[in-house]
C-alpha cells in the first residue's frame, strides 16, 4: 500500500508544482505538497464513514466557494488575471477549483480505504490539471508552456502506473498459468508508451497551431454576429480581440445600471501608429475633485472629477450611468465618449487628452463608477493635438494615400469624406473572426490590398488611417458595445463578445463623432437567452453584496438583498425560464405528495425495516474485513462461507436472521442484542 500512497502523493504533486509555475501563486502548492508528505506516510489516517467523507469534501468545496467569491482577484505576475472562460468556467474560477481538487487529493491521503485504492485519485488529478490549464500559459513564454505540456504527459505516466499499482494489489493471490504477471508488465509499458509518444506529438501540434485551432473553435462556439475581446492593453496590438474572443465570449465583462442603454463604452484609446501596432502618446493632466450642483451624491470614499475641459449646463448632469465591472477590469475606467464627470475613491485623477482617466496603479478590485453629464463638444481642436491626429508612419505604403485620396473624391465636407470611406469598408471587405494580417509588417496596407478581410480591430485602424490621409483627425478605440439588458437585475451588460474596436473623428462643424466601419456581422448586438441573463444574475448577487458591505455597511446589504430577491421573485414568476422552473419542482413536489399518500404503512414493512438496518450493518463491517456477501448469495451460503474462514458468531448470526425475516413475532431487540459487533457499534 505504500508504493500506491507514495504514486498517490505524485499525482497530487503534479497538478500542484504546474498550478505553481502557471500561475506564479506559491503559498498553496506548497503548504499542499507538505501536507500531502505527511499523509503518506500513514500514521494519521482515520477511518471515516461514507457519509462523513461526503460531508467533509462538501465542506472544503464550501470554503473553496467562498474564497472564489469574497477574496481579490488573482494576481499573475503582478497584473490582474483577465476573465477568458472556457463555457461558465473562467480563469479565476478555474484556480479555485484545482486548489479544491488538489487539496482534497490531499486530505484523501489521510483517510483510511479498507476496500483498497481508490480509483478516483487520478480523475481527480486529471480534472485539476484541466482547470490549471484554463489559466493562461501563454503569457508566460513558452518555457512555461511546455513546462505545462511535460507535466501532464508525466500525470499520464503516473496515471497508468497508479491504476497498475490499483490491480496488482486486488488481483488473486495466484495468478492463471495462461496470463503470466511479467507480461502485465510489458502491457502496461506498451500502454504508458504510446500514451507518452502520442501525447508528445499531439502537444506539439496544439502549441504549433494553437492559435489556428482557438480561431476555429471560437468560429464555432461564437455567434455570427460576435466581435469582442477582453484585454484592453496600454500598447493596441492587433490581434487581441480575435484571441479574447474565441476564448470565451459569454463571460460578463461590465455591468451597467443606466436608463438607457450605454452604447459604445470606451475604454483605451490609441492616438500613433508605429505599424505593426498603436500607441498612446496623449499628454495627461491631473484633476482635483469638484462640487457641482446637480451631481447625484458620490458612494462612500468617492469623489466626483472632470472628463473635459468643457461640459454642458448643470440641469444635464442629472444624466448618470453607474458600472460595476468584474474584478479583472480593475485597471481600466469605460465610459461613454460625451461623458462629462466620473466618480471614484481616489485623491485626484490623471486624465489624458481625449478625456480617459489613466492609472499608474490598481483600483480596488470590486471598484464600481458613477458617470454623469454630457460634455459639450469642442467647436476647436488644439493645434498639437490636431497634428498628432492626423500623423502617419514614414514608412506607410503610398497606396494607402491613394486609395482615401479616390474615396473621397468630390466630397465637400468631412462628414461627407467619413460617410464615404465607412460605406467602401463595410462594402468591399469581409468580416471574418479568423482571418486578418496581425502578423504583418504593415497590418493596415495588407488588410487594404491583399487579405480584405478581418475583424474589427483591422476595419477600425483601417478607418482611422484612411481618415488621417485626408488630413480628419482620428483616433483608434478599443472598448465594448452594450445594448444587452437583464431584465432579473434590472441592469445593461456588456460580454467579453461585446468587447469591440471602433474610430473616434473630429468632423469640422460637428466636433468628435463615432465612425463604425466594420460590418454589422462584427458590431455586438446584444442577444442572449433568459437563462444566461439568470444564471448572470445569481453570479452578480454575492460579488455587488459584498461591495455594498465594504462601502455602506449590513445594513445597506439587508435593504439590497430584501429589495433585489423581491424583484427577481416577481420576475422569475412571469418569465419563460422561471415558469418552467416552478413548473417543474411543483410536478415533482406532487409527485413525492401523492407517492406518500399511496404508501399506507403495513405490519410487514414495520417488522422488515430494523432488520434490513441490521442487516446493513453487519454486511458494511464484514466488508470492512474483506468478506463481502454477493447479491445473488443467499444468507445460508454466506454464513457457510464465513464459518469455513473463521468467523463462526457472525455465521450464526446470519442463521437466526434468516428465520426471523420470516417470522414477524420475532423480537428484533434480540438480534440487535446478539449482533457480533463491537458494543459501541451496536447501538441504533
Amino acid at each position: 500500500m505504500i508504493c500506491v500512497r507514495v504514486l498517490a502523493f505524485l499525482l497530487l504533486l503534479i497538478p500542484a508544482g504546474t498550478l505553481a509555475i502557471v500561475s506564479q501563486q506559491y503559498m498553496f502548492p506548497a503548504i499542499v505538497a507538505t501536507f500531502g508528505m505527511v499523509g503518506v506516510w500513514g500514521r494519521f489516517q482515520q477511518d471515516l464513514e461514507r457519509s462523513r467523507r461526503i460531508w467533509l469534501f462538501g465542506g472544503i468545496a464550501m470554503v473553496f466557494a467562498a474564497k472564489w467569491l469574497v477574496t481579490p482577484p488573482l494576481l499573475l505576475g503582478g497584473s490582474s488575471l483577465p476573465l477568458f472562460p472556457i463555457g461558465f468556467i473562467d480563469y479565476v474560477f478555474g484556480y479555485y477549483v484545482a486548489q479544491y481538487l488538489i487539496f482534497c487529493q490531499a486530505a484523501n491521503l489521510f483517510l483510511k480505504n479498507t476496500k483498497g485504492p481508490p480509483r478516483f485519485v487520478p480523475i481527480s488529478a486529471a480534472m485539476a490539471m484541466v482547470m490549471v490549464g484554463t489559466l493562461p500559459v501563454s503569457q508566460f513564454g513558452t518555457s512555461r508552456g511546455a513546462a505545462f505540456q511535460t507535466a501532464s504527459l508525466l500525470l499520464a505516466v503516473v496515471t497508468g502506473l497508479y491504476f497498475s499499482a490499483v490491480g496488482l494489489n486486488r488481483m488473486p493471490q495466484k495468478l492463471p498459468a495462461r496470463v503470466p504477471q511479467r507480461g502485465r508488465f510489458l502491457i502496461v509499458g506498451g500502454v504508458l508508451l504510446v500514451v507518452v509518444v502520442f501525447g508528445w506529438v499531439v502537444g506539439q501540434g496544439i502549441y504549433r497551431y494553437g492559435e489556428r485551432v482557438d480561431q476555429v473553435i471560437g468560429i464555432l462556439a461564437a455567434p455570427p454576429d460576435s466581435a469582442g475581446t477582453f484585454g484592453f492593453p496600454t500598447i493596441g496590438r492587433f490581434g487581441t480581440i480575435d484571441q479574447t474572443k474565441v476564448r470565451g465570449g459569454n463571460a460578463t465583462a461590465l455591468r451597467i445600471f443606466s436608463e438607457s442603454a450605454p452604447g459604445y463604452l470606451r475604454g483605451r484609446i490609441y492616438d500613433t501608429y508605429e505599424p505593426p501596432m498603436w500607441l498612446h502618446s496623449a499628454s495627461t493632466e491631473f484633476h482635483g475633485p469638484v462640487a457641482v450642483r446637480g451631481l447625484p451624491a458620490a458612494s462612500l470614499g468617492a469623489q466626483w472629477f472632470t472628463l473635459h475641459e468643457t461640459t454642458t449646463a448643470m440641469e444635464t448632469a442629472k444624466q448618470t450611468m453607474e458600472v460595476h465591472p468584474v474584478a479583472e477590469l480593475n485597471h481600466t475606467v469605460f465610459a461613454p465618449m460625451v461623458a462629462a464627470y466620473l466618480s471614484l475613491p481616489v485623491p485626484r485623477l490623471e486624465v489624458d487628452a481625449h478625456g480617459v482617466p489613466q492609472f499608474e496603479t490598481l483600483l480596488g478590485p470590486a471598484t464600481s463608477y458613477q458617470l454623469a453629464g454630457i460634455a459639450t463638444p469642442e467647436t476647436a481642436l488644439g493645434n498639437e493635438l490636431r497634428i498628432g491626429l492626423v500623423a502617419l508612419p514614414d514608412n506607410l505604403d503610398p497606396r494607402v494615400k491613394e486609395l482615401a485620396q479616390q474615396l473621397t473624391e468630390g466630397c465637400r465636407t468631412d462628414q461627407e469624406k467619413a460617410a464615404a470611406i465607412e460605406r467602401y469598408l463595410i462594402q468591399n471587405y469581409e468580416y471574418n473572426l479568423s482571418a486578418g494580417p496581425a502578423r504583418a509588417p504593415d497590418p493596415v496596407s495588407a488588410f487594404l490590398f491583399d487579405v480584405r478581410k478581418g475583424q474589427c480591430e483591422f476595419f477600425a485602424a483601417a478607418a482611422a488611417i484612411l481618415l488621417r490621409s485626408v488630413n480628419i483627425p482620428s483616433r483608434y478605440v478599443n472598448g465594448f458595445v452594450a445594448y444587452e439588458r437583464n431584465p432579473f437585475g434590472g441592469y445593461w451588460f456588456a460580454r467579453n463578445r461585446d468587447a469591440h474596436a471602433w474610430v473616434e473623428a473630429y468632423l469640422e462643424g460637428r466636433g468628435w463623432t463615432l465612425v463604425e466601419a466594420t460590418p454589422g456581422s462584427g458590431v455586438p448586438s446584444g442577444q442572449a437567452s433568459q437563462w444566461a441573463q439568470l444564471w448572470d444574475y445569481v453570479k452578480y448577487l454575492p460579488r455587488a453584496a459584498l461591495e455594498l458591505f465594504k462601502t455602506q455597511g449590513i445594513s445597506a446589504v439587508a435593504t439590497w438583498i430584501t429589495g433585489r430577491l423581491w424583484k427577481g421573485v416577481i420576475y422569475i414568476g412571469t418569465s419563460l425560464p422561471g415558469l418552467l422552473v416552478i413548473s417543474i419542482v411543483a410536478l415533482f413536489a406532487t409527485h413525492r405528495i401523492l407517492r406518500h399518500l399511496r404508501r399506507s404503512p403495513k405490519a410487514s414493512d414495520l417488522h422488515f425495516a430494523p432488520l434490513r438496518r441490521l442487516l446493513a450493518k453487519l454486511d458494511h463491517h464484514l466488508a470492512k474485513q474483506g468478506l463481502v456477501r454477493a447479491g445473488s448469495e443467499t444468507l445460508h451460503h454466506f454464513a457457510g462461507r464465513i464459518e469455513v474462514e473463521g468467523h463462526s458468531d457472525e455465521a450464526a448470526w446470519y442463521r437466526t436472521y434468516a428465520k426471523a425475516r420470516y417470522d414477524p413475532e420475532h423480537n428484533v431487540t434480540d438480534l440487535r442484542k446478539t449482533m457480533p459487533l463491537p458494543a459501541h457499534r451496536r447501538k441504533g
